[in-house]
Protein backbone atom coordinates (compact mmCIF):
# COMPACT_ATOMS: atom_id res chain seq x y z
CA UNK A 1 0.00 0.00 0.00
CA UNK A 2 2.76 2.35 0.64
CA UNK A 3 4.92 1.60 -2.25
CA UNK A 4 1.28 1.90 -4.36
CA UNK A 5 1.44 5.93 -2.82
CA UNK A 6 4.47 6.55 -3.40
CA UNK A 7 3.88 6.09 -6.91
CA UNK A 8 1.02 8.35 -7.09
CA UNK A 9 2.91 10.78 -5.22
CA UNK A 10 5.95 10.80 -7.91
CA UNK A 11 3.69 10.19 -11.16
CA UNK A 12 1.50 12.93 -9.80
CA UNK A 13 4.65 15.05 -9.29
CA UNK A 14 5.53 14.10 -12.99
CA UNK A 15 2.56 15.18 -14.80
CA UNK A 16 2.64 19.05 -12.41
CA UNK A 17 6.08 19.20 -13.64
CA UNK A 18 5.24 18.57 -17.17
CA UNK A 19 2.23 20.64 -17.46
CA UNK A 20 4.82 23.79 -15.90
CA UNK A 21 7.05 22.53 -18.84
CA UNK A 22 4.14 23.07 -21.44
CA UNK A 23 3.38 26.73 -19.87
CA UNK A 24 6.59 27.72 -19.55
CA UNK A 25 7.14 26.90 -23.48
CA UNK A 26 3.40 28.87 -24.10
CA UNK A 27 4.92 32.05 -22.46
CA UNK A 28 8.44 31.59 -24.29
CA UNK A 29 6.76 31.17 -27.47
CA UNK A 30 4.61 34.65 -26.86
CA UNK A 31 7.43 36.46 -25.64
CA UNK A 32 9.51 35.45 -29.00
CA UNK A 33 6.03 36.18 -31.02
CA UNK A 34 6.04 39.46 -28.77
CA UNK A 35 9.78 40.11 -29.14
CA UNK A 36 9.92 39.11 -33.16
CA UNK A 37 6.66 41.07 -33.69
CA UNK A 38 5.89 43.93 -31.57
CA UNK A 39 3.07 45.59 -33.28
CA UNK A 40 1.36 42.38 -34.72
CA UNK A 41 1.71 40.37 -30.49
CA UNK A 42 -0.31 43.63 -29.29
CA UNK A 43 -3.31 42.81 -32.11
CA UNK A 44 -3.13 39.36 -31.22
CA UNK A 45 -2.93 39.09 -27.65
CA UNK A 46 -4.06 40.39 -24.99
CA UNK A 47 -2.00 41.67 -21.66
CA UNK A 48 -3.27 41.65 -18.47
CA UNK A 49 -6.88 40.96 -19.15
Amino acid sequence: MRVEQEQRTIEDARISAEQDITAQKSVADVLQVTRTFPVAARETYTFGA
